[in-house]
């Protein structure tokens, strides 16, 4: 083990630090049922690629890749939902499906009328189904 640890090396300064890149919240904006993992709408996380921040390991898996294009200066297009410099994305859970916003830190958290619009339908669209009022 003092083997694998001798090749770790802290670097306390600033330049290192920078190249980690920017800071990225995640903020949890819906939740269709429940999320077995406890997350709650309004939870916000620091993340990074390497740290979780408390997040549930299944959402982060899946919003990883994306969650890195931020992290290191990317940006999504502008057209359609995508909001440029932030994102929301799905958990993989279909039915319990947690919805969470990627942004940089010092982006605002405005959503976009696409992703309420869709949000309305779908609640409609459940309720419909299994006859919830």
């Amino acid at each position: 083990m003092t083997e694998e640890r001798k090749y770790h090396i802290e670097h306390p300064d600033e330049e290192y630090q920078s190249h980690k890149g920017n800071k990225i919240r995640g903020r949890i904006v819906h939740i269709r049922g429940y999320c077995p993992y406890g997350h709650k709408v309004g939870d916000e996380f620091e993340i990074s690629g390497e740290s979780t921040g408390g997040l549930c390991g299944y959402l982060y898996y899946n919003i990883y890749p994306y969650m890195l294009i931020l992290q290191f200066g990317g940006k999504f297009p502008e057209t359609g939902a995508w909001g440029g410099e932030r994102v929301e994305l799905f958990c993989p859970d279909p039915i319990n499906a947690v919805r969470i916003q990627l942004r940089r830190e010092g982006v605002t958290r405005a959503r976009h009328p696409v992703y309420l619009k869709d949000e309305e339908d779908e609640e409609k669209w459940w309720r419909e189904k299994f006859g919830k009022a």
